[in-house]
């Protein structure tokens, strides 16, 4: 497991090795997170956008102190606790998938998007969450209506 920061500079895009740094506030350059990996967006991070532009996964999450925004064009899974910003914005229409035990604690963000909290885990809310749809138990499927 390792530590990964968002950093300031690079693409913008989460699967971007130029985001990431192994310190708050340190040099990008380092892998970007997989689902072994915390991440963090800080205050060190700065006004700065991340797009989730691949599903994607990560151990958790904590956006304590992030202004920046987060542009979800897919989705992103935690397996375990999430934290988010009231001062972060989140555009895009990425779900966020919550797959293991954990806290979740929204800050009073509006979570704009899907949440999925999967099943015979505990999920803690940490404080009162607004999302624009909730999935308990299972993870969304995309559905491809051209083969439909």
């Amino acid at each position: 497991m390792a530590n990964r920061y968002l950093v300031g500079g690079g693409t913008g895009n989460w699967n971007s090795t130029t985001n990431w740094s192994d310190t708050d506030g340190g040099a990008g350059g380092f892998s970007f997170p997989t689902v072994a990996d915390a991440v963090f967006l800080t205050a060190a991070s700065g006004a700065i956008n991340l797009t989730v532009n691949v599903t994607s996964a990560c151990l958790s999450f904590n956006c304590t102190g992030f202004t920046g925004n987060l542009t979800m064009t897919a989705g992103l899974s935690a397996s375990g606790s999430v934290t988010l910003s009231a001062s972060m914005t989140v555009s895009g229409s990425g779900s966020l998938s919550v797959l293991t035990n954990s806290t979740i604690t929204s800050n009073g963000l509006v979570w704009p998007n899907i949440l999925v909290l999967s099943g015979q885990v505990t999920h803690t809310l940490g404080d009162a969450w607004v999302c624009n749809a909730l999935t308990l138990g299972v993870q969304p499927v995309a559905v491809d209506s051209s083969r439909l």
